[in-house]
């Protein structure tokens, strides 16, 4: 199925090179990529943009939230095209507010 995800990369502690090979590896998918310029809590931020078509779902939600705590990020917006759908997926430490998706911030691949 696939998917596209949106990585914030402020106060985020690795290269977006660190990133996309933990990605592929993790995963095992190969994968496209590109920065672009996003929006969180009203502020520009760079972002990372990623499309990808990982060999199973529910892995992929639980790879993607220790992921987003690895990366010192509250959450990592995942959108499924297959189904249209998308969501925040949180780090599992996360004990903050949560939001919902809004298709209008997502940067699409």
């Amino acid at each position: 199925m696939k998917h596209a995800l949106n990585i914030g990369l402020e106060n985020n502690p690795e290269t977006v090179e660190n990133i996309v090979t933990t990605l592929r590896v993790l995963l095992d998918v190969n994968l496209l990529f590109r920065v672009d310029i996003g929006e969180y809590e009203g502020k520009p931020e760079r972002t990372l943009v990623v499309l990808l078509n990982p060999p199973n779902d529910n892995m992929l939600k639980d790879i993607i939230g220790y992921l987003a705590s690895a990366l010192t990020q509250e959450c990592i917006a995942i959108y499924n095209y297959n189904d249209s759908s998308g969501q925040l997926v949180y780090s599992p430490y996360h004990r903050g507010a949560v939001i919902k998706f809004d298709m209008k911030y997502f940067l699409e691949y």
